[in-house]
């Protein structure tokens, strides 16, 4: 198994005085855990519990939580960084084997939310009921079902629902391969199309389309939070048509990679009193009044410092890395950190019952960055590892052809093999 890459600073319990790039690439590290020191004290108890209740990895509460708190907010924060807007939504995708815990924790955290779907729908029948019974020249407009989550659906159908819930929505299923499932279903364009719509999606960007039925669709700045779950080989047959030859589509996701938690100790069972406090914060996202979100000072020079490092990798890689498409999504995944991390901050600073990205905030932002980021890289590599394994099963002729190619001299190359030059000249005529 290819080794996970952090790339700058090791995980930290408590809030660092203060971040710096490392200045190394790869550091030995491994950052197995998605941070939780920037969460409120109860939050982090409710991950621990919802941890020991499901016998799972505490990164999957973890990363449900802000999802779920994503979902909760839609819209209701805006945030602009320099000239990008941004709000709190994110495609997270919980990765690991069979029976690693991937499923019931997840659920949990997103159970208050589906319990006010539950209510939407009692109170959509009820008007439905009402609007049925009513004489057909007295009706007016039916009612419509608000919802905040949805599960399978079409490209149209996720559109149409965007623009229904003023263009915030949570896309959710228990398997990530389901979920493609329904992409494309009834267009001649197949997955392909929802795939562009998708990565219009993921920056906001304002979109229309007319649907056969002559309607029109309008989503002004759509803000979509992906949650599903998957396995790691399945992972590989979803996505290695989108980093082989086409890159953009598999960095937008944040994937959080687990294993099984050792032991087999019984479960602790979660008590109504933890679920009352997740049930409180849900509750206060709800009810957010829209704001625009801010950033201090020392957080904006944190962020700015952050930024640069990610881009400077990227930029290596864009100048001094070959031209296949693992080089390329590793580049891209180093420039959309921004966008993850902007998000993680806004996000973060709600849960925290704060208006404004403070320096500890954005601290603790980009240490949530760096996980993400590590396991987009992890998981890259066991999407690819097969085909690049092969790729270096090549033999001393193909060898000997790219030096040539790359400029170097008959007599370099036997040097640096340790043959003949006329042997090298066999290869090369």
């Amino acid at each position: 198994m290819p080794p996970r890459v952090l790339i700058s600073g090791a995980l930290q319990e408590q809030p660092p005085q203060e971040w710096k790039p490392t200045g190394t690439e790869t550091p030995q590290e491994d950052l197995k855990v998605f941070p939780v020191w920037g969460l409120p004290k109860d939050l982090q108890t409710v991950i621990e519990t919802v941890a020991d209740g499901y016998r799972c990895s505490p990164s999957i509460p973890a990363a449900a939580i802000f999802s779920a708190a994503g979902t909760a907010i839609g819209k209701a924060v805006k945030g602009v960084f320099g000239n990008y807007v941004n709000y709190p939504a994110n495609w997270f995708v919980i990765v690991g084997k069979a029976s690693s815990g991937k499923t019931g924790a997840g659920e949990w955290v997103y159970k208050p939310l589906m319990d006010y779907e539950e209510k939407s729908y009692m109170d959509y029948c009820a008007a439905r009921d009402e609007y049925n019974r009513q004489p057909k020249d007295q009706r007016g407009e039916p009612p419509r079902r608000q919802s905040r989550v949805e599960g399978l659906m079409t490209d149209e159908k996720l559109l149409h629902k965007l623009a229904e819930n003023g263009g915030a929505l949570c896309w959710k299923h228990g398997e990530l391969e389901a979920l493609f499932g329904g992409m494309g279903r009834y267009a001649k364009g197949g997955a392909g199309m929802i795939v562009g719509c998708l990565e219009d999606i993921f920056s906001h960007t304002t979109l229309q389309r007319d649907t056969l039925s002559g309607n029109t669709i309008f989503v002004k700045e759509p803000a979509l939070n992906i949650f599903s779950t998957t396995q790691p080989v399945k992972l590989k047959q979803l996505m290695a048509q989108y980093v082989k030859g086409r890159g953009g589509y598999f960095e937008r996701f944040l994937f959080v990679h687990v294993e099984k938690r050792k032991g087999r100790k019984e479960p602790n069972i979660i008590g109504d009193d933890v679920r009352r406090v997740w049930h409180e914060h849900i509750d206060r996202l709800l009810r957010l009044e829209p704001f625009e979100m801010t950033v201090n000072a020392q957080a904006q020079e944190l962020h700015r410092a952050a930024v640069e490092r990610w881009e400077g990798l990227g930029d290596m890689l864009d100048e001094n890395g070959s031209d296949d498409d693992f080089d390329d999504v590793r580049s891209s995944i180093y420039y959309k950190a921004n966008y993850h991390l902007c998000r993680m901050a806004m996000t973060a600073a709600v849960l925290n019952d704060e208006r404004i990205i403070t320096a500890p905030v954005m601290r603790y932002a980009i240490d949530v960055t760096n996980y993400l980021i590590a396991n987009q890289l992890y998981l890259l590599n066991v999407v690819v590892r097969d085909d690049r394994q092969r790729g270096q099963s090549v033999g001393m002729k193909e060898v000997c052809q790219y030096l040539a190619q790359r400029g170097k001299t008959q007599a370099e190359i036997a040097k640096f093999i340790g043959v003949t030059r006329q042997t090298i000249h066999g290869y090369l005529n």
